[in-house]
């Protein structure tokens, strides 16, 4: 197959890029995904953009490896099992057909869309049907817009209001990094208020997730905004900050804030998530040296 296709440097920022099997795996997929807008056909089936037909076998064979010098296929097993993974993260969902396994690469037409690469609102005119060619860099009054509306669109208008630069700095006082209130942070923390999200969720993801990662150097790096934010990430997040908050009888807020239990109690729950934590992390080490 030739041609192209678009791929974010966010990649490397995503817990998957450390996951070289499951990396492999859903590279080869999302890159040999059908990019034409019209599809194709195989057969009696019609693929649609962002999606791949290709049997488990084959995908043994396309992902062979070289190790001291010697070519090296992963188990059908190990495949079957990172691709579950995937369709539980939400990255793919799959079909049998006759001809072998549906691939559809979830979210394709984002991954593809020029609008997650654009430079900052600062530097590109507000109407987003204008083409690349077309978009002016220093516009001044589109400056002015941005400074006094943090990027909202009439959109994001009507959403919860949200001021992303002291949002971002009080992610960086739960979290002990330095984020900068740029576009690229601002867009994908409002992505998932567009999407219905209130600020006290977020707030709720990222005080739980900074408590489970802050003091652990394992996930300490994942403590980030792509990461917390990310919307094959997110709504696990937000789950699991509730069950957390229900058992715990904490409330959070805003702003952090929490009442309940004694510091003692909530310290203790803390460090059973901690051990959780290792644990799945161990066997997950397991199952990637199978």
């Amino acid at each position: 197959m030739k041609g192209a296709f678009q791929t974010s440097r966010e990649i490397f920022e995503n817990p998957i890029w450390t996951d070289v099997i499951k990396f492999r795996i859903f590279f080869y997929i999302y890159g040999n995904a059908v990019f034409a807008k019209e599809g194709t056909r195989v057969g009696d089936i019609h693929l649609k953009r962002g999606q791949y037909l290709r049997s488990y076998r084959n995908l043994q064979k396309d992902l062979t490896y070289m190790e001291k010098r010697a070519f090296k296929t992963y188990s059908i097993s190990t495949i079957e099992s990172k691709i579950k993974q995937l369709v539980k993260e939400n990255r793919i969902q799959i079909e049998s057909t006759d001809y072998g396994t549906l691939f559809t690469v979830l979210n394709y037409e984002e991954y593809q869309g020029f609008e997650r690469y654009q430079k900052s609102s600062s530097e590109q005119q507000p109407n987003s049907n204008r083409t690349a060619t077309e978009r002016h860099p220093n516009n001044n009054k589109n400056v002015n817009k941005d400074n006094n509306k943090d990027s909202l669109s009439p959109k994001d208008d009507q959403k919860e209001k949200v001021d992303y630069g002291k949002f971002i700095e009080w992610f960086n006082q739960k979290s002990g990094k330095r984020f900068k209130n740029v576009e690229s942070n601002r867009k994908i923390i409002r992505a998932r208020i567009n999407e219905g999200y209130s600020k006290s969720e977020l707030a709720k993801v990222v005080e739980f997730k900074s408590k489970q990662w802050k003091d652990d150097p394992k996930m300490n790096p994942y403590l980030r905004i792509t990461t917390i934010f990310a919307p094959s990430h997110f709504g696990n997040y937000l789950n699991e900050a509730n069950g957390y908050s229900k058992s715990s009888n904490i409330t959070t807020t805003s702003d952090g804030q929490r009442a309940g239990k004694t510091p003692e109690e909530i310290a203790n729950k803390e460090a059973e998530h901690l051990k959780e934590i290792e644990r799945r992390a161990q066997e997950a080490k397991a199952n990637n040296e199978h």
